[in-house]
């Protein structure tokens, strides 16, 4: 049997890690779990900023689809991505099984938007790249994890 649950939504650019562990402690109650976060986030400067992280527990593998838009301020530059990656953690740090799939186009109005999902530590990291533009970002962030 699957398990899914749903994060609560936060504020942009607000990451509360309270909420975010009570939350991983609730879904991982289960063994098979499915895990969604939405996130929303803003950045006004160039170079990858972390938008999302989590630690992965001990011994354990998770496949991740992961969708983010981004719009500037003004309306003027947009972006949209889908990846798909695979993590695994034994002891020590996670690994990207395989690569890094981009799922479908990207779209990008300006070359210097991006996105990046990377084995980070013990866990997983999405980064965003914004310009020298305020930028609005959302992320849903699907994980199915087995221990």
């Amino acid at each position: 049997m699957r398990t899914t649950v749903q994060a609560p939504s936060l504020p942009p650019g607000k990451a509360d890690a309270k909420v975010d562990q009570q939350f991983r402690d609730q879904a991982r109650a289960a063994l098979n779990t499915e895990i969604r976060f939405e996130r929303r986030y803003e950045t006004s400067e160039t170079g990858l900023t972390e938008m999302w992280a989590d630690d992965m527990p001990t011994n354990s593998v998770w496949r991740m689809n992961v969708s983010v838009v981004g719009r500037s301020d003004d309306g003027s530059e947009t972006c949209v991505y889908e990846r798909r990656a695979q993590f695994s953690r034994a002891e020590g740090d996670a690994t990207l099984l395989g690569s890094l799939e981009t799922v479908g186009t990207d779209y990008e109005s300006d070359a210097a938007l991006d996105v990046d999902l990377a084995a980070s530590g013990e866990g997983v990291s999405l980064q965003v790249n914004g310009s020298t533009f305020e930028m609005r970002w959302k992320a849903v962030i699907k994980i199915n994890e087995i221990r």
